[in-house]
């Protein structure tokens, strides 16, 4: 597989390396609440979705038609639906994401990781899923069962430089031979020219890539289990039911099961069938 091709596997950084996407400026600086978001979309009878190209399970868009799918749009139809109002996507980047809802182009954004400066720019639901991290093995290296088993010095493992994966590295397999990367590509670049045998990533992009390139190795679920949530996002607003609506129905579809169910009907957009996403990895 050649650089190209990796390429081409990572497409844009999504949920667990936004601690990047988020410039200084729209990090450190405190959003002033705007009026109700509730009723901006019941007077409207639009509920604004920022959907990203390319970015399966989440968002799918046609190239024949341009309707957008994907596990984004199955929970944003469901929530506008209890509503009373419609769905309208917005194109969006990862990057982008934070400020369209600043300037109030969007109302939603699905699939942000919430951290506590991020939280200073705008508001959060509760969690909508998990996003586990896995280890994604090189072929002919043993399979990790626990983390523990990567913390020796004879362990080449990579991760993209600065991102939640490094941190996850550095505080579970500190005594590991840890290679920082500046982008997603080089880190699996390293993979699969023999330079590591080991990466860190989330489970629902390394799902998707190890099923499209077998030969770029295999992923396990190592324990004890590391996840970080994955949120809504919306402007911070006045009255704050958007959020606690938002935060009431994902508990609710996750206790249900309904979210893991979402997810993995999602993923057959990637061609990821449901036998294809470990037990071990819970939406």
């Amino acid at each position: 597989m050649d650089r190209r091709e990796v390429l081409m596997l990572s497409g844009l950084t999504a949920a667990a390396t936004l601690t990047m996407a988020t410039s200084g400026a729209q990090a450190q600086e405190i959003a002033e609440p705007t009026s109700s978001n509730l009723n901006q979309i019941r007077e409207s009878g639009e509920l604004r979705l920022g959907v990203i190209p390319n970015q399966e399970p989440h968002f799918h868009r046609d190239i024949n038609t341009g309707v957008w799918s994907g596990a984004a749009l199955t929970m944003a139809n469901n929530l506008a639906g209890i509503l009373g109002v419609e769905v309208v996507p917005h194109e969006t980047t990862w990057t982008n994401a934070v400020t369209d809802l600043r300037t109030n182009k969007i109302d939603l954004a699905f699939g942000l990781q919430p951290t506590p400066t991020r939280a200073l720019a705008v508001d959060f639901s509760a969690p909508l899923y998990n996003n586990a991290y896995v280890c994604v093995t090189r072929r002919g290296q043993p399979e990790p069962t626990e983390w523990a088993e990567l913390n020796t010095p004879d362990t080449r493992l990579s991760v993209v430089q600065g991102t939640t994966y490094e941190i996850i590295a550095r505080r579970l397999v500190p005594q590991a031979s840890i290679t920082a990367y500046k982008s997603r590509d080089d880190s699996l670049l390293s993979l699969v020219a023999g330079h590591s045998d080991y990466a860190i990533d989330g489970a629902i992009l390394a799902i998707k890539q190890i099923k499209a390139n077998p030969s770029i190795g295999s992923i396990t679920v190592p324990t004890p289990i590391v996840a970080l949530p994955s949120c809504a996002a919306m402007r911070i607003d006045t009255d704050k039911r958007l959020r606690d609506i938002m935060s009431v129905w994902a508990a609710h579809n996750r206790a249900l099961g309904q979210t893991r169910e979402w997810v993995v009907e999602a993923f057959q957009l990637a061609g990821v069938e449901p036998e294809d996403v470990p037990d071990a990895v819970q939406f």
